[in-house]
């Protein structure tokens, strides 16, 4: 999971693309999925303070990033439309404004945050 989270967050500088980003963050939501099930097995970490707080955080962060994703895609949609249409497309290819990438996330299961068990 160490090395997932090296991975997207190394994958941020402009010269990566969209789904570059979007497999390095697939990767990092599975293994903190996998952390959570984990967890299952184990009452006493379940029922400890820190380890619960650290589970809501988990959960809250996955949301603000399902969150500006959903966001992105708005923006790129929006783009698109604009890009696309007469007369922006004439300014467009002026200007090379070329096509953008959705943020797409590969495993459904990603795509929400995983469910907590408290």
């Amino acid at each position: 999971m160490t090395e997932a989270r090296t991975r997207a967050i190394a994958s941020v500088p402009t010269d990566v693309t969209i789904q570059d980003q979007a497999r390095a963050e697939d990767a990092l939501t599975q293994g903190l999925t996998t952390l959570l099930a984990v967890t299952e097995s184990y009452p006493d970490l379940r029922s400890d303070a820190a380890f619960r707080d650290l589970q809501r955080q988990l959960v809250e962060t996955e949301d603000r990033i399902a969150a500006a994703r959903r966001l992105y895609n708005l923006e790129v949609a929006a783009f698109e439309r604009r890009r696309q249409a007469v007369p922006s497309n004439l300014v467009a290819n002026a200007l090379s404004f070329g096509a953008r990438e959705m943020f797409e996330i590969r495993d459904p299961a990603a795509e929400h945050a995983p469910h907590v068990a408290t």
